[in-house]
């Protein structure tokens, strides 16, 4: 059994700087009449271009078009010999302002006759970065803060937790908190609470999540220097908070604050674990199961391996101070994304 320091209980966020974003939205748009990928995917690129969005060239599109932002698809495939349909999803990326949207889409209500246009999901991210100037002691400190707020993590959206590209044969010892600092240095682990797309049968969550150790950015491997942590939420279905214009309009960031929210050990619990060996025996035992410790599930599924989770730890509070920042930082990004509206 591991020993248990006082610097393993508590997290220091002052290391890190942090920031908000929205990663895409995806928008489904409706024609009058048939047309087909080529020439949509096509009006989205120049509409997407004109106003600013962070569009890759087309020699990125053929390589990846799966991953690319500018993958349009039709969402309803009719009986066509052209395969034209009248349905499209898109996804918009890197966002800095509604009005960059809202002007992609006039322009291509301009040049398609346009009936409907729906934002279907969203996907909101947190980046923190390590002030470390050394490059393998700042991805060892981004490896632990992702351990921390899995652990610590106030909201998860589901019981169903994944490790990416995994297989276990034992559940021994998986998503220890020693465990996760140490893939996540390797940037070979991501986890996902919930389901962004269908799983083994099972329909996407309305709320899914997302921790891992950002190191590249659509296939490419980014500088060393902008290598960072990231959480991030999927809102779709049930879980989209708008879905028209005047919804985006209205939408704030803050209303989704909670599925970012921290928990912390209270500070009565910190000086137990620390010199009670009976409360550091029990903590440390809980460190070795996957499941966040501030939640009351009773197991947690990983792949076909189902965890116990026990009772809720009553050590547990909420951190009020990470979580007063966390709503700020998103009132801020809402003012920032309202800017240049008439």
């Amino acid at each position: 059994m591991p020993k248990c320091s006082i610097k393993q209980i508590i997290m220091d966020y002052s290391k890190y700087s942090s920031s908000f974003s929205i990663d895409w939205l995806e928008v489904e748009i409706t024609l009058n009449e048939n047309s087909n990928q080529q020439t949509i995917r096509r009006k989205v690129i120049e509409a997407s271009r004109r106003f600013g969005l962070n569009i890759p060239d087309e020699e990125d599109i053929k390589q990846d078009p799966e991953k690319n932002p500018t993958h349009i698809k039709p969402s309803i495939t009719l009986e066509s010999s052209g395969g034209a349909c009248k349905v499209f999803k898109f996804k918009l990326f890197d966002i800095q302002y509604k009005k960059q949207v809202i002007d992609t889409i006039n322009a291509l209500h301009d040049e398609k006759n346009i009936s409907e246009v729906k934002f279907t999901a969203i996907e909101i991210a947190r980046d923190f970065r390590s002030m470390e100037k050394l490059r393998d002691l700042a991805n060892r400190e981004h490896a632990e803060l992702l351990a921390h707020y899995y652990k610590f993590m106030r909201k998860p959206a589901s019981n169903n937790h994944r490790v990416y590209d995994l297989i276990y044969k034992s559940t021994d010892g998986v998503l220890s908190k020693a465990w996760l600092i140490n893939h996540f240095t390797l940037s070979d682990t991501t986890i996902w609470i919930g389901s962004q797309k269908k799983y083994n049968g099972q329909q996407a969550d309305p709320v899914a999540q997302r921790l891992y150790n950002k190191v590249t950015d659509r296939n490419k491997p980014l500088d060393p220097s902008t290598h960072r942590a990231r959480f991030e939420i999927t809102l779709q279905g049930k879980g989209m908070p708008f879905s028209d214009i005047g919804g985006l309009m209205a939408f704030k960031l803050e209303t989704q604050a909670s599925h970012f929210y921290l928990s912390k050990l209270t500070d009565a619990e910190k000086l137990e674990i620390a010199f009670n060996p009976l409360k550091k025996l029990i903590f440390n035992k809980k460190q070795q199961i996957g499941a966040p410790q501030c939640i009351g599930m009773k197991s947690i599924q990983i792949g076909k391996n189902r965890l116990k989770v026990g009772k809720f730890y009553k050590g547990i509070e909420a951190d009020k101070t990470e979580n007063r920042k966390i709503k700020t930082d998103l009132e801020n990004l809402t003012k920032s994304l309202n800017r240049n509206m008439k």
